[in-house]
């Protein structure tokens, strides 16, 4: 009895042993084996991060990083409205009309562009970044008001029509103004003590005021 359970053990052994064997020879392609065989730091995924470099920027993007800063000719001040019209070549009419509008009804016409085009050329000739504007277009009834009132206005103005310009020159003097701008235009021309000059498309000529 006793032989027959030894030979018993002696043949599970032998089976255990074959098939231990076998297990360590034969390769194993089992999922933990594979996952185990790659350190947990190295990343398997092989897709393309986007380069988001400035070259590869967005065509506004690029445009936006090369885009020069704008350069105005002269700036025009309105003293009454405390508006600023920086300007670089052409201005619109309507813009002109609006800055130049009636400053006290705020009524708007449109406006002859040559008195406008004279302060511009007298800003460059004086060397002046800056033209401050005392009056552009008025309205009949406020035209009407300051005459009443005293002030050396015309019955029937050339700015009620929109044809004239009230500007000054910080550091010009009004009659080196005047006189400059009598040498290029041919219409009105008047030179005001209280400092500015009145320039219209009216006829040739000249006067000096208050």
């Amino acid at each position: 009895m006793a032989g027959v359970r030894l030979h018993a053990v002696t043949a599970l052994m032998f089976v255990l042993g074959s098939w231990a064997i076998a297990r360590l020879s034969a390769p194993d392609a089992s999922p933990a084996h594979a996952r185990a065989a790659t350190p947990p730091h190295v990343h398997r995924d092989r897709r393309v991060t986007p380069d988001t470099s400035r070259k590869h920027a967005a065509p506004s993007e690029a445009a936006d990083a090369t885009r020069a800063t704008t350069t105005f000719d002269v700036t025009f001040l309105h003293v009454h409205t405390r508006e600023l019209l920086p300007v670089v070549g052409d201005v619109r009419a309507a813009r002109l009309s609006r800055f130049l509008r009636c400053r006290a009804t705020g009524a708007e016409r449109p406006m002859a562009t040559r008195p406008f085009t004279i302060a511009r050329l007298m800003a460059t000739r004086f060397g002046a970044h800056r033209i401050d504007v005392l009056s552009g277009y008025r309205s009949d009834k406020f035209n009407e008001t300051l005459r009443k009132k005293g002030h050396q206005v015309a019955a029937h103005s050339r700015h009620v029509r929109g044809e004239a310009l009230d500007f000054r020159l910080d550091g010009v003097e009004p009659r080196d103004l005047a006189r400059a701008v009598g040498q290029i235009h041919e219409g009105g021309v008047g030179i005001y003590e209280s400092g500015f000059v009145h320039v219209d498309v009216g006829p040739a000529r000249r006067w000096r005021g208050l």
